[in-house]
């Protein structure tokens, strides 16, 4: 019988750039979070270029995350997550209210030579925080036969561009912790991935539509503008308009996602740049939810050919869509 309560440490891996690594998320409960930590002192040396600082920093030392689940043939499996870090780190700030910052170096690394002491969390969630009852998308680890979480490392070259130095990553780790109950009750498959979206020239109906995926029930999205070397940006979104089928149920011009993103936050200091939540279940219920998303866009182009979009969304199978009515 798995424990009431289980929040423990789970593996270890020795950092090493451009690897994947696997950790098979073991059975027993259900999960509500797992939790990769990025730590240990990497140290940075020679070279003259300092260079700059691409996308997340630190988070750019991750590339991404992926968990994979094998179906014993009732609850659905597949990908169930694929995100980028910034995904990760950016969604933080809609669950949480902050932005997640490195709690050793929250300006981030400088590439200028030094020891930083790295301590970094991506939070990876089942039990969704904007939904009233966040449990009814907990992962029920029992109704798979394989469960397995890949994290793909980055560089010195996905963190910066010009930089010449030498990273030594010797005595840093990735920690891989979960947060799990014991319980028996139906619950909903999250699948939370995202995409990136190029924007090919201003256009006032620019379509997002087969990158959005088709088969489950969105219970919100997040939209992330960038620019030059990944920089969030609040010069590309315009306006958004979200449909289900013909059917348009959202349309609100930036100014308008901002103020209504802002009711979010708890941190003063956090930013909202280049971040465009919209939330489909808005009452937090599951009963909110909408299947088949569409999107079209009012998009500008001011980096012609460095802009994009990615586009990060959060879907649900309903448990009345694959258990038998007395179990859901």
């Amino acid at each position: 019988m798995p424990k009431k309560h289980d929040y423990s440490f789970r593996e270890r891996f020795a950092f090493k750039t451009g690897t994947p690594f696997f950790h098979e998320i073991r059975k027993g409960g259900y999960v509500t979070e797992l939790k990769a930590v990025l730590r240990g002192s990497l140290v940075v040396s020679a070279g003259t270029a300092s260079g700059t600082a691409l996308g997340e920093n630190p988070g750019n030392l991750m590339q991404r995350f992926d968990i994979d689940a094998v179906s014993k043939g009732v609850y659905p499996g597949g990908k169930l997550k694929s995100l980028s870090p910034r995904s990760v780190l950016r969604r933080h700030v809609f669950d949480k209210g902050a932005f997640q910052k490195d709690l050793s170096i929250p300006a981030g690394l400088t590439g200028a030579a030094g020891t930083f002491v790295l301590n970094l969390a991506f939070h990876l969630r089942f039990a969704l925080p904007m939904l009233a009852r966040s449990f009814e998308t907990a992962l029920n680890t029992d109704a798979y036969t394989g469960l397995t979480l890949q994290m793909t490392t980055g560089s010195r070259d996905t963190q910066f561009t010009g930089n010449d130095r030498t990273f030594d990553f010797t005595s840093v780790v990735l920690d891989i912790l979960d947060f799990r109950e014991a319980a028996d009750v139906p619950v909903g498959v999250v699948y939370d991935t995202d995409v990136k979206v190029p924007i090919v020239g201003a256009n006032n109906r620019f379509p997002v539509n087969g990158e959005l995926p088709k088969g489950e029930s969105y219970v919100d999205l997040l939209w992330m503008a960038e620019t030059t070397n990944q920089a969030l940006a609040d010069t590309i979104i315009n306006k958004i308009d979200l449909l289900s089928g013909t059917d348009q149920f959202y349309s609100q011009i930036s100014d308008y996602i901002k103020q209504e993103n802002a009711e979010w936050f708890n941190d003063p200091q956090a930013t909202q740049t280049g971040l465009y939540y919209t939330p489909i279940a808005k009452d937090g219920l599951l009963a909110g939810v909408v299947r088949d998303i569409s999107g079209i866009l009012d998009v500008s182009d001011p980096a012609a050919g460095s802009d994009f979009i990615t586009v990060n969304s959060r879907r649900v199978i309903l448990p009345q869509e694959f258990l038998p009515a007395k179990a859901a």
